[in-house]
């Protein structure tokens, strides 16, 4: 039975793929033809957008090839959106340094746009970072400050609503998921209401309003996989596993608990799948079951080894991200430098046939005389 649950989840997991492979394939066609550089540093990152949750290496790829063209072409707010979206990328790799480094250098250049609209997203994606390192406080700040800026926008009212919930300040965080909800609706997106009711699921299970918990949750799930957004999917499963667990039904905490750790697992989340073996072990040794206890506890420990690795590894695509980087603005210098030359040429050019008109003009005036 639980092999033919698991063969279930996985043609499930297959057709999904379909259609996110869909949204690839017509982005990657658009972005062969377009024309202008404008529209291709735009549908760059459209694509880089939607790898970020689950290649966000690629995610960083794409948002390199953008920046190296908004450079090209001196598109100042291409070059801060690129920026911006490399940041996000090594954010979901989990490299918050590298992540700070590019939304700050972001943030720089919305500063020197006078862009409120980009300011406001930088303060936006910084707070995230500060958010995931566990910096409640520090976080909230830019958040606040890019509500502030942009007020209305969903993403931010909902991040602010989960640092709320991170610091079990659980009625600010609803007023703010209330908000978050009521903004995105308009907009109808699957993935920014799968995130949207995600936040309100996990504001009402900490409130330990389980009904509504489970409620939402539920709505949440078919919006995640509708978008392949298989981070999302692993945090609902688990959400509602914690539900059941609180509940005392813990044949449904045990199945909910599986699915998280099976995609976890398939999509090589490995921080997820360290968290969930680790939680399906304490079910276990609830149970009193101590071989499945361990069992899991081995799971959750060679995850860590491998996020160790992945770590290392991170580091070292970091430096080649850096180094393809470092060639692109030496490339940008030579032009510069290029053109620099050829203007210096043309003013000697003109420098020199006015000299040689007014020494014409100097003779020929003589000779008339």
């Amino acid at each position: 039975m639980k092999k033919i649950i698991l063969l279930l989840l996985l043609g499930l997991s297959i057709n999904k793929s379909f259609a996110q492979s869909r949204v690839t394939d017509s982005l990657t066609l658009l972005l062969q033809k377009e024309k202008t550089d404008s529209n291709k540093i735009k549908t760059l990152l459209n694509l880089a957008y939607v790898y970020n949750v689950s290649k966000p290496d690629i995610c960083i790829q794409l948002a390199i090839e953008a920046l190296d063209i908004a450079r090209r072409i001196n598109y100042q707010k291409g070059v801060a959106s690129s920026l911006g979206m490399i940041g996000v990328g090594y954010t979901y790799l989990g490299n918050y340094a590298k992540a700070m480094e590019f939304l700050l250098q972001s943030l720089k250049v919305y500063e020197r746009l006078r862009d409120s609209a980009g300011i406001s997203k930088a303060y936006n994606l910084i707070g995230c970072v500060y958010k995931d390192q566990g910096n409640s406080r520090q976080a909230l700040n830019y958040l606040l400050s890019a509500n502030s800026l942009q007020p209305g926008r969903s993403d931010i009212m909902a991040n602010i609503s989960e640092t709320y919930r991170d610091m079990k300040m659980i009625d600010s965080a609803r007023i703010y998921t209330h908000q978050a909800l009521n903004a995105a609706y308009p907009a109808n997106k699957p993935r920014i209401m799968g995130w949207m009711f995600l936040e309100m699921a996990s504001v009402h299970a900490d409130a330990g309003e389980n009904d509504l918990a489970l409620t939402y949750f539920r709505k949440s799930i078919p919006l995640t996989l509708k978008v392949d957004d298989y981070l999302a999917l692993c945090k609902e499963y688990i959400g509602i596993a914690k539900v059941f667990d609180k509940t005392r039904q813990m044949d449904s905490a045990f199945f909910y608990t599986k699915k998280a750790l099976f995609f976890a697992q398939q999509k090589n989340f490995l921080q997820m799948v360290q968290s969930t073996g680790t939680y399906l072990s304490a079910l276990y040794k609830q149970k009193h079951n101590t071989d499945s206890a361990l069992l899991f506890m081995e799971v959750a420990k060679a995850a860590n080894d491998s996020l160790f690795s992945q770590q290392n590894l991170n580091q070292f695509q970091s430096l080649a991200f850096d180094e393809k980087l470092r060639q692109q603005e030496i490339a940008a210098a030579e032009l510069k430098d290029k053109k620099k030359r050829g203007h210096n040429l043309q003013y000697a050019a003109i420098s020199l046939g006015l000299l040689t008109f007014i020494i014409l003009f100097l003779l020929l005036s003589h000779s008339v005389i």
